[in-house]
């Protein structure tokens, strides 16, 4: 829906960042670049007004997980909107063993009134790569 694009494409609001930021430990999101959340959290308020004020150094190991987190929140919004029920995974609030149980219920009730049943099951290969 134009709403549901609308919160996927706008632009990050501080309240977004900080919920984020400060959701993660502060030892968390050391990569290559060997900065952590603690770092981002302890110059929050700092305020430079001189471009001195800022340290060249790569932020892009806890920069990008700020990132990628805000728009898996966006998008955990509208996600129940955009697969259908019958997909039981990968979506909060369903879990995997829906369709196995919803399976074996099929079973049992065809067992109970003696109807042959036939199950299908595929797995693709590398689905996700």
């Amino acid at each position: 829906s134009p709403i549901q694009r609308d919160l996927m494409v706008e632009p990050f609001k501080e309240e977004e960042i900080y919920s984020v930021v400060w959701a993660w430990g502060n030892d968390k999101g050391l990569g290559p670049d060997e900065l952590n959340f603690r770092f981002i959290k302890h110059f929050w308020n700092e305020d430079p007004q001189h471009i001195s004020h800022f340290r060249p150094i790569s932020l892009i190991g806890c920069v990008y997980k700020i990132i990628a987190k805000i728009l898996s929140n966006r998008l955990s919004k509208v996600l129940n909107h955009l697969v259908d029920e019958r997909q039981s995974t990968f979506v909060k609030g369903r879990q995997l063993l829906y369709g196995v149980l919803i399976a074996s219920e099929v079973v049992e009730e065809a067992r109970r009134l003696k109807k042959s049943c036939l199950v299908f099951k595929v797995d693709f290969e590398k689905a996700y790569d």
